[in-house]
């Protein structure tokens, strides 16, 4: 309440901003929202954790963090704004025939628990198991760099995939559903009441707008 109370009586916008962003969405997103939030509120003290998704979620809920970029669905009591729905997509080296890919190896890699599971779903419904002898990465961009190498075959987020040059396929559970992950901008009511909080969601929805209208021009 202290907190709310000195931070809205500036007359400029300042204080600090606790921002939790998922590893991902940091990796290929982070830089342009933080320049568009910088070059109007430098003297906002940025403090940014990066982390899988339900660390953040976990975060968020308990008041560790104002606001959070998380993907995937969680139970939210406060407000949320949805950022973007993206395709998982199977990839495969450049140049690849649909004949060689059947014994390309699979490439894995670490990522959050609700992920996991709507992978393992997908994998299970299209009799796709992991090798005893097969390759785990540690990142999504890992796997990418080795799929380009035509090392083996991975499934990832189209987020990643702005400069791969292989071959790219969306995919679909069993029931016709397309397999997507889904990102959500995170935060209380209390968090809201920050002034620099206020206006870092306002920075999130012009940049939506902009997005927006660039493709659909």
């Amino acid at each position: 309440v202290m907190r709310k109370s000195i931070e809205s009586k500036r007359s400029y916008i300042c204080g600090t901003l606790n921002l939790g962003i998922s590893i991902n969405y940091a990796k290929y997103r982070l830089s342009d929202i933080i320049s568009a939030y910088r070059t109007k509120y430098e003297q906002v003290t940025m403090h940014i954790v990066t982390d899988q998704s339900r660390q953040l979620y976990l975060k968020v809920l308990n008041g560790d963090i104002d606001i959070a970029i998380i993907r995937g669905e969680y139970s939210w009591p406060g407000k949320k704004i949805l950022l973007d729905r993206e395709s998982i997509c199977a990839i495969y080296p450049p140049g690849s025939t649909e004949k060689e890919r059947e014994n390309f190896t699979y490439i894995g890699r670490k990522t959050d628990s609700v992920f996991e599971r709507e992978l393992a779903q997908w994998l299970h419904e299209n009799n796709i198991y992991a090798s005893p002898n097969g390759i785990q990465a540690d990142s999504i961009s890992t796997c990418v760099d080795l799929v380009n190498k035509k090392l083996g075959w991975a499934i990832v987020p189209e987020i990643c995939l702005h400069e791969f040059n292989g071959e790219i396929q969306p995919l679909f559970f069993e029931n016709g559903e397309p397999f997507i992950r889904s990102t959500y901008l995170m935060y209380s009511e209390t968090a809201e009441a920050l002034p620099q909080v206020k206006v870092f969601i306002e920075t999130i929805r012009d940049l939506q707008k902009k997005n927006y209208s660039t493709h659909t021009k």
